[in-house]
């Protein structure tokens, strides 16, 4: 999936968890929705009328793997160590 997508999908994401899956139609463009109309037909989301939306769990698990892959550009991940010495 290209980066455009990628912040589609974690754009979705984010009005899901914060605005009960509703979409802001003045944050989206017609490309945008396009997209997310294909998104519908192929079964990744899900339109439940209106502006709304839910996520499938392949949504969910795409989304959770991009963020995380945007986050760690820039804050890699604390790995703890686990070393007896650590713990001394």
């Amino acid at each position: 999936m290209d980066r455009k997508r990628q912040s589609l999908l974690m754009y979705l994401e984010t009005r899901l968890v914060d605005h009960d899956g509703q979409i802001d139609l003045r944050q989206v463009n017609d490309e945008e929705i396009d997209q997310m109309l294909q998104w519908s037909g192929d079964r990744l989301i899900c339109y439940v009328g209106g502006r709304g939306f839910r996520f499938t769990d392949e949504a969910w698990r795409l989304a959770h793997r991009f963020r995380r892959e945007r986050a760690e550009r820039s804050v890699p991940t604390v790995v703890p160590d686990t070393t007896p010495e650590a713990g001394a």
